[in-house]
């Protein structure tokens, strides 16, 4: 006959046991492994994403790390995001059935944090720089850099337009070299910084009170981006307004008398953008 303490004890190693085993199953279930097969295999064929890492492994007490993630298009492989880091870690609420979790990309420069569950969408970005993002290539033959901060939310309803979100950023030191207009290829334009306000209804986004502070052009807008699948056939159709100032004007020289008949009568160009993501069409 098992005394009480006996039967206590018995209890408390059969817990020791399943907690190290789950323990072990956990630390030393090939993660990798997991990640370059079978999650790769699923996104290629259902996203579109080519997908590989150095490692993943799990981190107490419940945090899974991928480290040297790389991302691609399978349609235009030169779209590549390298991250040092991505880690997963779900809510206690993902445990009582409602699924949620925090997510920490981390790029080579900068970080973005997102809570993510069923019916909403949180983020948060801080100090990405954008020429070590996807867009380096998705904007060649221009070269675009800026140090990216911001937030905003997505709230997931039922219904055929059932996404709605907001989100506000800034991008500091903004630079853009080898842009042409009007035949002629400008020396680097600048802005001190350029802040937008973004709004999401169902698959359109709309871009309100894009700002730039004067570097050598100020620089205002506003437009729609409708998403599409895949993801750079989206159709953008923006309106902005551009004006360099004197200093720059002198430095282009001569190139300055063909901008003249784009200007109006405050000095400003409007320009346009429509076409698609993959292929834009500027207009003035």
């Amino acid at each position: 006959m098992i005394g009480p303490m006996s039967y206590k004890n018995f209890l408390l190693g059969c817990a020791l046991f399943v907690i190290s085993f789950l323990g072990g199953t956990l630390a030393w279930f090939p993660y990798t492994r997991l990640v370059n097969g079978w999650v790769a295999e699923n996104l290629r064929e259902k996203a579109g994403i080519e997908v590989s890492c150095t490692k993943a492994a799990y981190q107490f007490p419940l945090t899974w790390t991928v480290r040297g993630l790389l991302l691609s298009s399978k349609s235009r492989p030169e779209l590549r995001q390298a991250l040092s880091s991505a880690e997963l870690t779900p809510r206690f609420s993902t445990f009582l059935g409602n699924p949620s979790a925090k997510v920490r990309l981390k790029f080579a420069e900068g970080t973005l944090e997102s809570e993510i569950s069923s019916r909403h969408f949180k983020t948060k970005a801080d100090g990405i720089h954008l020429e070590k993002t996807f867009l380096a290539a998705a904007l060649n033959p221009l070269q675009v850099s800026g140090t990216l901060r911001g937030e905003g939310e997505v709230t997931i309803s039922d219904g055929k337009d059932n996404l709605d979100g907001e989100f506000k950023g800034t991008i500091r030191s903004v630079k853009v070299k080898h842009f042409r207009l009007s035949g002629l290829e400008f020396p680097e334009l600048d802005l001190a910084s350029l802040t937008g306000r973004i709004l999401l209804t169902g698959s359109t986004l709309q871009f309100e009170e894009i700002k730039g502070k004067p570097g050598n052009l100020s620089l205002s807008g506003s437009g729609t981006l409708l998403l599409k699948r895949p993801f750079f056939s989206s159709r953008p159709n923006l309106t902005l307004k551009a004006r360099f100032t004197p200093q720059f004007e002198e430095k282009i020289g001569g190139g300055a008398g063909l901008l003249k008949p784009l200007q109006d009568a405050s000095g400003n160009i409007t320009i346009r953008l429509g076409g698609t993501l993959g292929s834009p069409a500027w207009s003035f």
